[in-house]
């Protein structure tokens, strides 16, 4: 137990010197200063190039920046900026820190501050790092930074503070980040002290010089001694803005031939004063060669700055010229459409006012509703072209007290059905009305042969096709009775609400599918009907029935036809028409009229039972 006791009192003895020692050797020590500033900033990568607002935006000094150092991962001391963004700090050498500068809303900063090896032996020593700057970030501040960027720390080789970056924070993309910022301010804020520190050490020199040089006057002249003469050293600082490439070749030049110099009055130097110039020269080229890389750099930087400002110019420029070229192109393209359009216009015009003449000559042909009544007075004639002229037509004429009515479909509608309606009328009124024919049948085959030799249809190489349908009646109002022939088209006779169809011949007028029976010459089948009262006929062309309408867009058929046939027997013709008129209306609405539209109706009086004969 006694030798227990022996060997650990002078354990205790000398632990407890040793902490005595190093207590009162750091607080014997000087201190550690580190003062700066911090800036506030928003930088949005996400912002084009192009677009209004700019990817940063600097927001100055801040104030009420929170800065905690840490001690052994505890809060030893902190502090916030001042009004103009600035803050100092004290620390004590020999001690590793963790500075944290932090405020709500920005991204915050991490640095390690390494005080061992600081050159502040006395109490009264203090040892200046200022000029460090803080960059804070606004914008997507919601994740921390939890690592440093690296760690300040005194080297003593080169006697200044340099910074030491930690693998973590090495870039390892191309795009700059809140920690690659503090990286570039505080290597400037090292290269700052660095230079302060070196003018005052130049500046400490030039008075050890001139002190030596009062030293050397107030000697004896036996004591001094000749030395060699130094040749005259004009290197000069260079200016930042002196930035042209000859005289950067120039200054890179008068660097190597100073640095030459140098080393040989190095070699020759012999005396303290000689070293201390020799100093003195040296430290003045290094300046030189640091001003020098900072410029390169700056001159690197903003070459690199115009190549994108040019790149930018040469873009906007293409898109200028770009637009440009489309707004041309787009006037001329409006220039020539507006012409076409004008063209257009006049040639519809005129177009329209041919057809509209040509409706008038056709309109001129037929019998107004007027004339029809004086001829048959209970009668209607519902006519509805699909354009402005139509290829459907009806002709009405008296001979010999008789009644002929026909009810023609040329083929196809507009002008082309007009040109052939124009023929059939003039036909018919040379068939009928010159020549006196009035047995239906007979009409219909002079009617074949005129139609044949005005459209060429007699000659094998003609590419005619065209023809006509049609019904043709004569009334004997006399004797009540009725002649009918049919080229394809029927006729309804209703009477006491039915409905009889006589039939037409299954052949049509011209086309060249005659052509093959031109030489044995066609026939017509001219059926007698004997009128009694009560009794209604029904012509029309195949536009009513073809019409595509009602719910299922479907037509509108012959069986629904008959059916309104006879649904409008108990009224009057006039009534008969505007039923028709508007079951047309309803069934089709707004969908386009596919034909010419033609249905007439008549009546001999009251009604009776009709006979047919062949």
């Amino acid at each position: 137990m006694k030798i227990k006791l022996l060997f650990i009192i002078p354990l205790f003895i000398f632990f407890q010197n040793q902490f005595s020692f190093a207590q009162i050797k750091s607080e014997s020590s000087g201190i550690f200063v580190f003062e700066g500033l911090v800036y506030g900033y928003e930088n949005d990568s996400s912002r084009k190039l192009f677009k209004k607002n700019k990817q940063t935006v600097l927001e100055g000094l801040l104030e009420g920046v929170q800065i905690n150092v840490y001690q052994n991962s505890e809060l030893s001391f902190k502090t916030v900026s001042g009004a103009k963004g600035d803050f100092k700090i004290t620390l004590k050498p020999n001690v590793l820190y963790k500075v944290e500068v932090l405020k709500e809303g920005y991204d915050n900063n991490l640095l390690y501050i390494d005080t061992k090896g600081i050159p502040v032996t006395n109490k009264s020593d203090v040892y200046l790092f200022s000029d460090a700057e803080f960059l804070l970030n606004s914008y997507n501040n919601k994740a921390n930074v939890n690592e440093p960027v690296g760690r300040l720390l005194y080297n003593p080789d080169s006697g200044y503070m340099e910074l030491e970056l930690n693998g973590n924070s090495v870039k390892k993309s191309g795009k700059k980040n809140d920690q690659d910022n503090l990286i570039e301010l505080m290597k400037r804020a090292v290269l700052k002290n660095k230079m302060a520190n070196q003018s005052e050490k130049l500046s400490k020199q030039k008075n050890l010089i001139v002190q030596s040089k009062d030293q050397i006057k107030n000697l004896p002249l036996k004591e001094i001694k000749p030395e060699k003469v130094f040749s005259e050293f004009h290197l000069k600082p260079i200016g930042i803005r002196n930035n042209d490439k000859k005289n950067f070749k120039e200054r890179i030049l008068d660097i190597r031939q100073a640095r030459m110099q140098l080393e040989l009055d190095r070699a020759q130097a012999t005396t303290k004063e000689d070293s201390l110039l020799i100093e003195q020269r040296e430290i003045v080229i290094n300046w030189a060669e640091a001003e020098l890389k900072s410029a390169i750099v700056l001159i690197k930087i903003q070459k690199s700055k115009l190549e994108i400002q040019n790149k930018a110019l040469y873009l906007s420029l293409l898109s200028l010229l770009m637009l440009l070229v489309l707004f041309l192109f787009a006037f001329w393209h409006y220039k020539h459409k507006a012409k076409m359009n004008r063209l257009l216009i006049r040639q519809n015009r005129r177009i329209l006012d041919s057809i509209n003449y040509a409706w008038r000559i056709q309109q001129s042909v037929l019998l107004n509703e007027d004339e029809i009544h004086k001829l048959l007075p209970d009668s209607f004639i519902y006519y509805r072209p699909k354009d402005i002229v139509s290829g459907d037509f009806y002709w009405l004429s008296e001979i010999n007290n008789r009644l002929i009515i026909a009810v023609v479909d040329c083929t196809g509608h507009g002008v082309p059905g007009a040109f052939m309606s124009l023929i059939g009328n003039t036909l018919l009124n040379q068939i009928i009305n010159e020549k006196q024919i009035t047995d239906p049948a007979s009409v219909l085959k002079e009617l074949h042969k005129g139609v044949l030799k005005a459209l060429r249809q007699d000659n094998k190489e003609s590419l005619s096709e065209d023809g006509m349908e049609m019904s043709i009646c004569v009334v004997d109002p006399v004797n009540s009775t009725m002649e009918f022939a049919g080229a394809m088209n029927p006729i309804y006779i209703v009477t006491d609400d039915k409905l009889q169809v006589i039939n037409a011949d299954v052949r049509s007028i011209g086309g060249k599918n005659l052509r093959l029976e031109m030489e044995n010459q066609i026939e017509f089948t001219t059926k007698k009907v004997s009128l009694g009262e009560n009794t209604s006929v029904y012509m029309f062309t195949d536009g009513y029935m073809d019409q595509f309408g009602g719910r299922n867009n479907k037509k509108f058929n012959t069986m629904n036809f008959k059916k309104l046939l006879i649904d409008i027997q108990h009224l009057g013709m006039q009534e008969q028409k505007m039923v028709i008129h508007n079951t047309m209306e309803d069934w089709k609405k707004d969908r386009n009229q596919i034909d010419d539209i033609l249905v007439a109706g008549y009546s001999l009086g009251k009604r009776q039972k009709s006979t047919i004969e062949n």
